[in-house]
């Protein structure tokens, strides 16, 4: 079977959307399919160039942003780009119609009409995210939103199958496209850390907390409960790794970003999770963190953010918080600082975790790829 990968940057690239596209493309050929991974972007003077022109005419609009660098954020998601990247993507017409069918990762663009059957895979909707608040797409103007929702839509209409990270995001797709729940599937997400610690000291409590948007991960949260924390808990520990912004508190370690591309610092990272005795990240919105994953796998317990897909991820093994609620953040990081309670829910987490990998994720795309009928089930929890 040959299948095609697609996505707005290099698919074998550990840098590109987390390092998802490339640990599909390694899962697929590990089941010994035939990959043609294809960028779907631009080159990156003819996307700057295009960025330019659309985000030009969005400033001649009345309702347009006012700043350059606002214009250019909303020219990159928009409808327009999303049409301009869809023509570029002519360039591969012949390499794609001679695919048995294609993963396409994201929705900013629209494959040529082939007969070669699609499915998406996508962590939320543009709705979703402009209903949490992402950046972005919640500014939109009301009309430049519905554009991209449309464009979204028709994407959703082409494709055999619509395959999400969550049942969250699935909903979506059900609930603001009116797609056919039966064309609909959940596949989740795997990890890109798989890492084992069977002599772990669960106290004191060392807390890992793993995140490139510092605001929207909610650091500032984390840090402040941790301070208090530590009143009770004068051992603890709190590792940093992500867009830390520069600070200084007792117990804190800063690690800043750690690349997945880097041998060295993955190797870093490994050993954080398996030093670690809880994972902490209550996201302002969260789709489907792939450090939720990571941490399972590692056997360690999380708190996780009940906006968007995260409780999802961890199961059983994981506290949810809500986003503003500092005092139940500290209420959940005093209850896992409890050594028996820690590994309880991290043995439930590390059970959990069997049922996320990139191996089954493959094997869930290729399965509503083949699919030539819709599927006789309602939405279902995977296996």
């Amino acid at each position: 079977m040959n299948v095609g990968v697609t996505i707005l940057g290099p698919p074998r690239s550990p840098d590109t959307w987390s390092g998802i596209a490339a640990a599909l493309v390694a899962a697929l050929e590990a089941m010994e399919v035939s990959v043609t991974a294809i960028d779907a972007s631009m080159s990156g003077v003819s996307e700057r160039l295009a960025g330019v022109a659309i985000g030009a005419a969005m400033q001649m609009s009345p309702a347009g942003p006012r700043r350059p660098r606002a214009a250019l954020a909303d020219a990159a998601t928009s409808a327009q780009m999303g049409v301009v990247r869809s023509l570029a993507l002519l360039r591969h017409v012949s390499s794609l119609a001679q695919l048995d069918g294609v993963v396409q990762l994201g929705s900013g663009y629209l494959l040529p009409p082939l007969a070669t059957p699609y499915v998406t895979y996508e962590d939320m909707t543009v709705a979703q995210a402009a209903r949490v608040g992402y950046p972005v797409w919640s500014t939109l103007p009301p009309g430049r939103l519905s554009r991209r929702i449309a464009l979204q839509r028709r994407i959703y209409r082409r494709a055999r199958g619509c395959c999400f990270t969550s049942h969250w995001a699935a909903a979506s797709a059900i609930e603001d496209y009116d797609v056919d729940r039966r064309k609909v599937h959940v596949v989740g997400v795997g990890a890109n850390h798989l890492v084992t610690s069977a002599d772990r000291q669960w106290y004191p409590p060392r807390f890992l907390f793993v995140g490139t948007d510092w605001r929207r991960k909610n650091g500032d949260a984390v840090v402040g409960a941790f301070r208090r924390l530590r009143e009770e808990h004068s051992g603890a520990r709190l590792e940093l790794v992500g867009g830390v912004p520069p600070l200084t508190a007792d117990g804190v370690t800063v690690h800043g970003m750690l690349s997945l591309g880097d041998p060295r610092e993955r190797e870093r990272l490994e050993h954080l999770l398996r030093e670690a005795t809880c994972f902490v990240m209550p996201s302002r919105h969260e789709p489907a963190g792939i450090a939720y994953v990571d941490a399972a796998h590692a056997g360690l317990p999380s708190i996780v953010s009940t906006t968007g897909g995260a409780e999802e991820l961890v199961g059983p093994g994981g506290i949810g918080v809500a986003p503003n609620d500092d005092h139940a953040l500290l209420e959940a990081m005093t209850a896992l600082s409890e050594p028996t309670l820690a590994r309880a829910m991290g043995a439930k987490a590390h059970e959990h975790a069997k049922r996320y990998t990139w191996d089954a994720v493959a094997e869930r795309l290729l399965r509503a790829l083949r699919a030539d009928h819709l599927v006789t089930r309602e939405l279902a929890a995977f296996l």
